[in-house]
């Protein structure tokens, strides 16, 4: 949080039990207001109704046209903000620029409540305000922030990158997304891709969207997010991210997120099938079978459904880990696509999680290859003599 934004929150914390509430916003005594009238009255009008229209889900006459995918995204974030966690927090105006270049002004509002008696910051959101003939029209600062930086469109794909070097980064990208994306049929779904090198941590990226302190994300050492709006998707990437080779692993299991519902997802599933397509670590497939045959010791009476949910690494180390659940599946799913094609793939992809639901996991594995827990072991064993391990 910078030094700005704490010296405003310790302002508002020393005035939130004394400023009057007039309206679903509340604007402290202490904020500089635009000098004229008519856009300091409209200002604080429209985005109140805004963020009226936000807890409703109808903002659509509130949004900037030009830029609805990236408000879409931070809309959502602030979607229900008012009551999180068992708690009300009320949104509060707490500072007001006016942006030199355009018609516009940057606004941000936080959302504060009392947690034990003391002031708890919920979260700070960061809106452009734009000037049109009749009202106020909001927007993320998104586009603003990057404005600066280059662009390439691939396909379906926009990319945004403040490094030409990352130009070969990204071809290679996008020749591999298109790849699972025909896979899955996720060809439909555009895609903003952010390669932030000036970013090192998520709350970098997060302030880019506008949303410059959230309580959940606070502490969180990611380096890679993604937002789903309507039909688009948005992804961002840090800096420790962006500036080496991809990793074609991950981009298979983000584009099997996007065609599979969190409740469905079978992660160990997925990333099975990566292992067959994508590697791990890269290590290809090829290899990740000798590895395998290399260092797992087994025999006929070696108790395989015990080694599968164990998830035993047979990798080369704890950070470049193998497992034997995943190496399992990606025996099951290539005899499955060899024999029955993708469309009984995607069924297991979508059996759920194993451990969350055993019985309706084993129920659809039976269904498809006829293995259940009775003839694991058996049906494991024949897989490996198949695949000649």
């Amino acid at each position: 949080m910078n030094r700005k934004l704490v010296f405003t929150v310790a302002v508002l914390f020393a005035t939130l039990s004394t400023n009057a509430q007039t309206s679903y916003l509340t604007v402290g005594d202490n904020i500089r207001l635009p000098e004229d009238s008519i856009d300091r009255l409209q200002l604080v009008a429209n985005l109140n109704d805004f963020l009226i229209a936000i807890q409703h889900g109808n903002t659509e006459k509130w949004v900037l046209p030009s830029e609805k995918a990236e408000t879409e995204l931070l809309i959502d974030e602030m979607k229900g903000m008012d009551k999180k966690d068992s708690m009300t927090f009320k949104p509060y105006l707490i500072n007001v620029e006016a942006l030199a270049d355009i018609k516009a002004y940057s606004v941000q509002v936080s959302y504060m409540g009392i947690n034990k008696g003391a002031p708890l910051l919920r979260a700070v959101f960061e809106l452009v305000a734009h000037r049109t003939d009749d009202r106020f029209l909001f927007s993320s600062p998104l586009v603003r922030n990057t404005r600066n930086w280059k662009t390439k469109t691939i396909e379906y794909m926009t990319f945004y990158y403040q490094d030409v070097a990352m130009e070969n980064t990204i071809d290679k990208y996008a020749k591999a997304v298109m790849e699972y994306d025909l896979k899955f049929n996720n060809t439909e779904t555009t895609k903003g891709i952010y390669f932030c090198n000036d970013c090192d941590d998520i709350t970098c990226i997060l302030r880019l969207t506008g949303i410059i302190y959230d309580l959940a994300a606070n502490g969180i050492d990611w380096n890679a997010i993604d937002f789903k709006v309507r039909d688009k998707v948005i992804k961002f990437y840090t800096q420790r991210h962006s500036h080496r080779e991809f990793d074609p692993h991950k981009l298979f299991h983000a584009a099997a997120d996007n065609t599979i519902s969190p409740e469905k997802r079978n992660h160990y599933m997925i990333c099975g099938y990566a292992y067959i397509y994508a590697g791990e670590f890269c290590i290809n497939w090829e290899n990740i079978q000798k590895l395998f045959k290399t260092r797992m010791k087994y025999d006929k009476k070696t108790d395989w459904l015990k080694l599968y949910f164990d998830r035993y690494n047979f990798g080369e180390s704890n950070e470049k880990f193998l497992l034997t659940m995943q190496f399992i599946n990606a025996l099951i799913l290539q005899k499955v696509e060899k024999e029955q094609g993708f469309q009984s793939v995607m069924e297991l992809l979508a059996s759920g999680s194993p451990y969350r639901d055993e019985e309706n996991f084993f129920k659809i594995l039976e269904k498809v290859t006829g293995i259940n827990k009775k003839n694991f072991n058996k049906e494991v064993g024949k897989l490996l003599q198949e695949a000649k391990l």
